[in-house]
Order: C-alpha cells, then sequence, then structure tokens
C-alpha cells in the first residue's frame, strides 16, 4: 500500500496540468517522483500496476510559453484509465521553448483543463486540476484575440476552475507569489494550506486541495523567490527556432487551438453523443479568411482547421440524416412525421427605433427516427402551438456539457415563406432557439419543457435536441440568463437594427 493511500480507490476525474517549457525540464523528475506518481497512487488506492486501473479517469494538458508562436502553446493526452499510462506520457513528454521568456501560458492551460472535464461529463464524481509548474503565468491570454467564451487572464481562468467544481492544487518547483494568488482564485484556503508540508524539497510550494499526501516535518525554507520577471509577451526575446508539430485543434471554440492527442473518452454511456455541443461551438456561418489570414495560415493548420470542420459536420449530419425536404426516408433511415402545429416567437420592429414586437408564426411538423417515437417522446402530449425564445448560442453553451450530453434530437420541417427567411437570417447570426412547451389544460402532461432549436447551414435543415435531464436544464437555464442581465451581457442595443429577434424572459 502506498503511503498515504485511502484504504480504498477514491474515483475522480485528474487533469494534470504540466508546464512543458524546457525551463521545467530541470524539475520534472522530482516533481513527478514526488508529488505526480504519489498522486496517482492516492486516487489508485495502492502501487500503481501495469494495465490496471481502479474506476478514475486522467488526463494531461501540456502547455509553453509565448515563445512557441505561432505554434500552439497547449497540447492535451488522454484520457486514460491506467494510472501507469499518465507515467509512461509524462516520460515521453517534450520540454521545449521558454529560453527568451521567463513566465509561461497558465491561463490557456486552465482553460483546456476544464474543456477536458467538460468533454469526460461527469459530474458526480470529484474534479481535480492539478498544476506542476516553475515558471510564473502571464497576466492575460497569450497570443491575439481571447476566443469566445474563453477567460482573458488568469485570475478568471482560475476562479472558473473553482465556479466549474473542480479542485485546483499546485506542486511548483519554486515558491513564487503567483502560485499563492492562483490557489487562492480557485477557491482554496491558502492560510489552511500552508499549515500542512507536503513538499520534499523545501525550495518546493506545494498546496492540495480535496486529498493528501505524505505530510513532512517542517524545514528551513529559502525566501520566497522574488516574482519581478516581465510580464509582457516576447520582451527581450531572441529568435528562437522551434520544432513544429502540426496542430489539431481541440473541439471546443472557447478554448481556441490546443494541439490534441486527446483520444475517444472510455466507454462509459455518458460520454455518447455530443452533437449539439460541436453545433453550438461552432460558428453558424463563419465569414471567409482574409487574405492576409490565408496568407499567415501554413498548410499544416489549414489542414488541422479542415479536418476538424469535417469531423464536426459528420456529427451533425450523423443526427440530422436528411434536409427538410428529404420526407420521410433519409439515408436508408426511415423517418416519420410525429407532430404539426405552430412555432411562434417574436421579433422587434422593422422600422428604426419601433420598440414594437411582432409575433411571427411558421407551420411546422417535426420528424424522428422511427426508434425514437414511442415511448420516449410522448408525442401526444404535446401542445399545438410551440413558443420559441431567440437567444444567443453562447448562453446555451454556458449551461455546462452535463446538461447537453446524450440528447435526444427531432427534425423540425418549416414551411417556407419570408418569416422563415427572416428566421434563418438570426439563427446563422449567432442565434439558437429555446422551444417551450406549455402546460396542457388537463393532463397528461408533457415531459418536455425546453427544446434547443439549432439551423445547420451545410444541410440547410433545423434540428431540435431534447436534453434528458428537464428540470435541471431549466434550472441551469434560469441561472445563466438571470447572470447575463447582471453582467449587462444580453444583446439589447438602445437602437436595435431592423428584425432583430426580441430576446424574452419568462423561462
Amino acid at each position: 500500500m502506498a503511503v498515504n493511500a485511502p484504504d480504498s480507490p477514491i474515483q475522480a476525474e485528474v487533469i494534470f496540468v504540466i508546464e512543458a517549457t524546457s525551463a521545467n525540464s530541470a524539475y520534472i523528475n522530482e516533481l513527478k517522483t514526488n508529488y505526480i506518481v504519489p498522486t496517482l497512487e492516492y486516487f489508485h488506492g495502492g502501487a500503481l500496476e501495469e494495465g490496471v486501473g481502479s474506476g478514475s479517469v486522467y488526463g494531461i494538458v501540456t502547455y509553453l510559453a509565448a515563445d512557441c508562436h505561432p505554434g500552439l502553446p497547449v497540447s492535451t493526452y488522454g484520457p486514460f484509465t491506467c494510472p501507469q499510462t499518465v507515467v509512461d506520457t509524462v516520460d515521453k513528454l517534450q520540454f521545449i521553448g521558454g529560453h527568451a521568456e521567463s513566465r509561461a501560458c497558465v491561463t490557456e492551460a486552465l482553460t483546456t483543463a476544464l474543456a477536458c472535464l467538460e468533454e469526460l461529463g461527469r459530474s458526480d464524481i470529484p474534479l481535480h486540476v492539478i498544476l506542476i509548474c516553475c515558471s510564473p503565468p502571464y497576466s492575460a491570454n497569450a497570443g491575439g484575440l481571447v476566443p469566445p467564451g474563453a477567460p482573458a487572464t488568469v485570475e478568471q481562468a482560475a476562479r472558473l476552475v473553482g465556479e466549474r467544481g473542480a479542485q485546483l492544487s499546485v506542486a511548483a518547483a519554486k515558491k513564487l507569489p503567483a502560485f499563492l494568488a492562483l490557489y487562492e482564485n480557485a477557491g482554496g484556503e491558502l492560510h489552511a494550506a500552508q499549515q500542512r508540508n507536503y513538499a520534499k524539497d523545501p525550495r518546493h510550494l506545494v498546496l492540495l486541495r480535496g486529498y493528501s499526501l505524505k505530510e513532512r516535518p517542517p524545514s528551513p525554507a529559502p525566501p520566497p523567490a522574488p516574482d519581478t520577471q516581465p510580464d509582457v509577451y516576447g520582451q527581450n526575446r531572441a529568435a528562437v527556432p522551434q520544432p513544429r508539430v502540426p496542430p489539431a485543434p481541440f473541439p471546443r471554440a472557447a478554448v481556441g487551438q490546443v494541439r490534441s492527442n486527446w483520444l475517444a473518452p472510455p466507454r462509459q454511456p455518458h460520454y455518447a453523443n455530443s452533437a449539439l455541443l460541436t453545433q453550438l461551438a461552432q460558428p453558424s456561418n463563419p465569414p471567409p479568411p482574409t487574405q492576409a489570414t490565408m496568407q499567415r495560415m501554413s498548410l499544416a493548420q489549414a489542414q488541422a482547421q479542415a479536418q476538424a470542420q469535417a469531423q464536426a459536420q459528420a456529427q451533425v449530419q450523423a443526427q440530422v440524416q436528411a434536409g427538410p425536404s428529404s420526407g420521410v426516408f433519409a439515408g436508408g433511415a426511415q423517418r416519420t412525421y410525429i407532430w404539426s402545429g405552430l412555432l411562434e416567437w417574436m421579433e422587434k420592429g422593422k422600422t428604426p427605433g419601433d420598440q414594437q414586437k411582432v409575433i411571427k408564426h411558421l407551420p411546422c411538423q417535426v420528424s424522428a427516427n422511427s426508434k425514437d417515437i414511442e415511448p420516449e417522446l410522448k408525442v401526444d402530449t404535446w401542445p399545438s402551438k410551440l413558443l420559441m425564445q431567440l437567444m444567443p448560442k453562447h448562453l446555451i453553451s454556458n449551461i455546462g456539457g452535463q446538461y447537453l450530453k446524450d440528447s435526444k434530437s427531432v427534425l423540425f420541417h418549416l414551411q417556407q415563406n419570408e418569416a422563415l427567411d427572416a428566421l434563418t437570417k438570426v439563427m446563422v447570426n449567432g442565434f439558437a432557439g429555446c422551444v417551450h412547451f406549455s402546460p396542457m389544460s388537463s393532463p397528461p402532461q408533457c415531459d418536455i419543457k425546453v427544446l434547443i432549436l439549432l439551423y445547420t447551414p451545410d444541410k440547410k435543415a433545423y434540428l431540435g435536441f431534447i436534453p434528458n435531464n428537464q428540470a435541471s436544464f431549466v434550472d441551469r437555464l434560469r441561472k445563466v440568463i438571470q447572470q447575463q442581465k447582471l453582467n449587462k451581457q444580453l444583446p439589447t442595443p438602445a437602437n436595435p437594427t431592423p428584425g432583430q429577434p426580441a430576446t424574452m424572459t419568462g423561462i
């Protein structure tokens, strides 16, 4: 039995965030021996064995310094169910770059770690993010524009870790004030953590949260290293050639591009079907790249982007299986019309300055794969009119992957007219429909409260997703909308564009 390991294995999701700069190469062996391996033994419940797991899932996120640009600062590996595989992967990592930098891209790394946890989709077991590092973080996201939905500063990224329910621990080769602040911003009790000494070397900083390692007697420690390194990307940087690996973007827009070695998740049913998440993360109608952008883009980057887009489209096509005009048969799979009625939503008036809301109606039919009809959908309890609220897609994606995975899907067939043209124009500009199922006047009541309606330009089809846990989804959606209203981020300009959707709040 490993020292300080619990009597039985602990199921958890653990993401190791490892600085892969050449600076950390001097420390990685001792950090691995003293902190990574004991952490794996703690969750495994004992000594590590080849090919043996205990129910926990592990992943690795590595990150570089800003001098990696125009390469990608973050890479992912996993997920792994065997802890020994984590050790083997760490042994094979390349530690490169950072020669002209004194900080590293922690903001991007923490954001990517959260995306990995969300991709795994578990919310019923502890979530851990363990930072293994030696260089302080840049204060902000490195390299150009911050991807939509991503935290812009390291403080925001740390707070987001805590808000998502993950516990951040730090094992650093140097005692730097920046790491103390990072731990505290993520929700850690700094004073309590500093009362326990897990550091093998008095120069190390080890702050744990949610688990423990072997405690060591206090020893005289050197004063904290001064955190006076420049916080500007590329300051005093000489050109240092670095080996380039063709990038493969992690499939989440909020993360930006990362070099992905992230495999298909382990075979658990809760990891299946993320077509809804893929659609929410993809721009509905992305603008064409400018000539300057194309000139800057390497062939490898272009190929990787094309591959990622093809994979996203394939996921959606597998769900859609048919366009609006393809009848009840599509690609050999039989579809059946299960409902017909009216779809209603509201838009602003077409005259500039007109605040009058205009009610729009569209005759509509809904079809589904024959295997999905009864008893799951219970269409006999659907109302004759569905009320739709238009809202930015990013609001729905902010709800969280655990509420959106494994959604049932149906296809909406809308009557072609001027109202449909206006709706499509709104949808391709970043909006989604939250379709409400009004209560029936008499029992039985419909189990479905809301449905998410998205437009897929590649198939020219309207695809509806029905979240499984309706009560939790509605509650979470209400909180997201309330938070956005508090932050004044809802799109409610003083002089709305004519025909702009009127966002409703009656969730």
